[in-house]
């Protein structure tokens, strides 16, 4: 590839990874203090007043779900995914290439790509018509948690072609990078 493509390659995967690494320190830090509120306080209300709060269970999994799911495009820049390393770890570096390579275009684009669409349904019905939970008496707008969800799987699809790219761009070069 040319040095110009190469730059802006770089460029872009720089930039993606820049938003993982930065969702994990910000975001994550951000909300895991609510989520730790939210829980000391339901606690606290119902074992010492014995009054339940209505929105603490809604808002404990709103903020958890939301820690979880924004980690996937970190996770995966940082290669701490879940793996099957017995036999992969046999495998000669060419070989592992070949089989991430292989994994990624039957595996993770067309799941990943299929949760993306999915999630971005869910999101835009949820919002034209205000869907709220029906599962508990407090009832909150759903759309956040779903336009989460949404970004959650577009970051951990944008992270899968970086290193998608970077797999090829390596297996090309003939390297031993990753």
């Amino acid at each position: 590839m040319r040095k110009i493509e190469m730059n802006f390659i770089n460029k872009i995967s720089n930039f993606i990874d820049t938003i993982n690494d930065r969702s994990s320190n910000y975001v994550f830090a951000l909300l895991v203090f609510p989520l730790i509120a939210v829980i000391v306080i339901d606690v606290i209300f119902r074992y010492f007043f014995r009054i339940p709060i209505p929105w603490a269970y809604d808002m404990s999994w709103m903020f958890f779900g939301s820690y979880v799911f924004l980690g996937g495009g970190y996770v995966l820049h940082k290669d701490k995914h879940v793996r099957i390393d017995i036999l992969f770890n046999m495998l000669p570096k060419k070989w592992k290439k070949i089989v991430n390579l292989i994994c990624y275009l039957i595996f993770f684009f067309p799941s990943v790509i299929g949760l993306v669409y999915v999630t971005y349904k869910l999101m835009i019905r949820a919002w034209i018509i205000g869907e709220k939970a029906s599962f508990t008496s407090w009832a909150p707008l759903l759309w956040p948690i779903k336009m989460v969800l949404f970004l959650s799987m577009t970051l951990l699809l944008l992270q899968g072609f970086v290193e998608f790219v970077r797999y090829v761009v390596d297996f090309m070069k003939g390297g031993n990078e990753k």
